[in-house]
């Protein structure tokens, strides 16, 4: 509540990028209540093969997320701290790690050794900076509502936290890429989106773009990915099928060696 209030407030009330409308926080059933945005998400387009939509949504999305990381943060709070940093996000690395261990020893080693790896990366970053932005957190198509024509909303503000924009960035075109490649059969039109996505994002941000930002894109890409990785490992329904690939592809781009026993 306190995170879509907090947004309700600077200017996602109003126009063509917007949110649920917040309404109040009730103690007693431990509840938000928000009037819903009424529309069908991108993954929806997406698996309908309309490119068009998927487009259009992409490029309102990066107008959304630039609109987002322009926001003041000195009256923010930290909403969730734990979903500032990969050290530390939900459910945590230990207990992710455990997990894998007990349902697929086979993977164990090699997720500690990712987990590393991207921890550094973005540790790096941010012990050279004190500046912090207010992201998503969880940048994907489903969380992205085509309302209208010209409208989009976004949804899910629970890891709202203060951290890496670029983590919202490599968040979103990793998600998009991976859904359109697997529901679509289009290797080019997931470049493409990523490519309108990213120069629409750094020119509604006014940002020009230099081999630092894109390496931390690329940290939280294969941070996503790995995520997903996750999931397919100590979710309710075990996919390791699904996850050897992923971790194989993570790995070239960490330039870590997979044990392909």
């Amino acid at each position: 509540y306190k995170a879509l209030n907090f947004l309700w407030k600077y200017n996602f009330s109003r126009g063509y990028l917007t949110i649920p409308h917040p309404l109040f926080y009730s103690a007693y059933f431990n509840a938000t209540f928000y009037r819903g945005v009424n529309g069908h998400n991108l993954y929806y387009y997406i698996k309908r093969g309309d490119k068009k939509t998927v487009e259009m949504i992409t490029e309102k999305a990066a107008a959304w997320f630039a609109k987002l990381h322009q926001l003041p943060i000195k009256n923010s709070g930290e909403f969730n701290k734990q979903n500032s940093r990969i050290a530390t996000i939900v459910p945590g690395v230990e207990y992710v790690l455990n997990k894998i261990k007990a349902k697929h020893p086979s993977f164990h080693k090699i997720c500690e050794k990712i987990y590393k790896a991207l921890i550094k990366r973005e540790g790096k970053f941010l012990s050279q900076t004190r500046t912090r932005y207010l992201i998503h957190g969880d940048a994907h198509p489903e969380n992205i509502i085509k309302m209208g024509r010209e409208k989009i909303a976004l949804i899910d503000f629970t890891d709202l936290s203060l951290a890496d924009f670029a983590r919202d960035l490599g968040s979103f075109i990793q998600q998009s890429e991976y859904m359109i490649n697997r529901k679509m059969g289009d290797k080019n039109f997931a470049k493409k989106t990523k490519k309108i996505f990213l120069e629409n994002y750094f020119k509604n941000a006014k940002i020009k773009p230099d081999n630092n930002l894109m390496d931390r894109i690329d940290t939280y890409y294969n941070w996503t990915a790995f995520r997903t990785t996750i999931f397919f490992l100590t979710g309710h329904d075990f996919k390791p099928d699904r996850a050897k690939p992923l971790l194989k592809q993570i790995c070239k781009k960490l330039k870590i060696d997979f044990p392909e026993s």
